[in-house]
């Protein structure tokens, strides 16, 4: 597993999707499901949930360091967003929540 950082869904000028952040993906495509484990206010949560890994360059097929979470539409995993709604109290906390995780590819 990776050592990461969860940053949660925010609303500032548009609703920023929740990423996982601070750690090296070059090891991780474009889309897939990953699994998220980390603790929050003393209590451990783990999500298994779909990403997408923006382009920095789309013709030179470079990503960027970021992948987007819960971006598939009806493929959502809806715990793992409603437990982001309620900790953001529905997306308004500025600046965004920031959480120490761990990921892997889910298979």
């Amino acid at each position: 597993m990776l050592k990461a950082t969860l940053r949660c869904a925010a609303r500032q000028n548009a609703l920023t999707p929740s990423r996982i952040l601070k750690t090296d993906l070059s090891d991780i495509g474009r889309n897939g499901s990953v699994k998220i484990s980390f603790e929050y206010q003393n209590q451990r949560y783990e999500f298994v949930v779909p990403f997408t890994r923006p382009y920095t360059n789309k013709e030179e097929g470079k990503f960027a360091n970021l992948i987007n979470l819960n971006q598939q539409g009806e493929e959502n995993n809806t715990e793992f967003a409603e437990f982001i709604e309620r900790i953001t109290n529905n997306y308004s906390a500025n600046p965004a929540i920031e959480i120490p995780c761990e990921i892997a590819l889910a298979i």
